[in-house]
């Protein structure tokens, strides 16, 4: 379950990052940042796309990826929905 919460809260921040600013560097560095502090719970995904990859390549499961990518895009849709709050 912590790798599950691990993967919603660096995909949560490094959404939120690349919504609120123009930056690659600061993007750039929220994902490393992001994937060091989860990276002890977490595969630290944060992208479907990485997460097709690591199926194609049988490091996860089918199970894993439905739950990866669910996760991901929760973390997606509450991200656009607590930046639609902030004016």
């Amino acid at each position: 379950m912590l790798e599950y919460l691990a993967e919603f809260i660096g995909t949560f921040i490094f959404l939120f990052v690349i919504i609120t600013t123009t930056n690659p560097f600061l993007i750039g560095l929220t994902l490393s940042a992001m994937i060091v502090m989860c990276s002890k719970f977490s595969q630290c995904h944060f992208n479907p796309a990485v997460s097709f990859m690591m199926f194609f390549n049988k490091k996860i499961d089918i199970t894993k990826l439905i739950i990866y990518i669910a996760i991901q895009m929760f973390a997606g849709f509450s991200v656009f929905i607590f930046r639609s709050t902030i004016p």
